[in-house]
């Protein structure tokens, strides 16, 4: 009976053998699971601040786009109330030629900046709207 035990004793010493170095390649395959995991996590991390940099220097450069139009648009609308006051205190023809090319030079300072040239006088720039999610910019 002792040659029995101790061969069912030797049975799951050895079963306890497989079993731990089945759990130790298990280990080892997910200690590397891991390390590319945490590779690509630093991947991901560096892409994403590059694009954060990215986007806050795009939102810079429309800021100051959206600036200059306005810079223009308020330079219209400054020249045009001059050449109404012109009008107004001399009342002669000369005032009607300049309020004319005002007028000439913001259909022009217009159409280059929506890029069309047409004669609709000013036009105003609506920013887009980041409020809603992914508009295709």
């Amino acid at each position: 009976m002792s040659t029995e035990l101790m061969s069912r004793l030797e049975g799951k010493v050895q079963e306890m053998v497989d079993t731990l170095e089945l759990y130790r390649m298990e280990n080892a395959e997910m200690k590397a699971a891991n390390d590319e995991l945490q590779s690509a996590n630093e991947e991901l991390q560096s892409s994403k601040t590059s694009l954060e940099a990215q986007q806050a220097e795009w939102e810079q450069k429309l800021t100051a786009l959206i600036e200059k139009f306005e810079q223009i648009e308020n330079e219209g609308a400054d020249s045009s109330a001059a050449a109404s006051e012109e009008d107004s205190s001399e009342g002669n023809e000369d005032s009607d030629s300049a309020e004319a090319e005002s007028a000439e030079a913001d259909t022009e300072a217009s159409g280059e900046a929506d890029g069309e040239g047409s004669n609709s006088g000013t036009t105003t720039y609506q920013a887009p709207s980041y409020d809603t999610p992914n508009q295709g910019y």
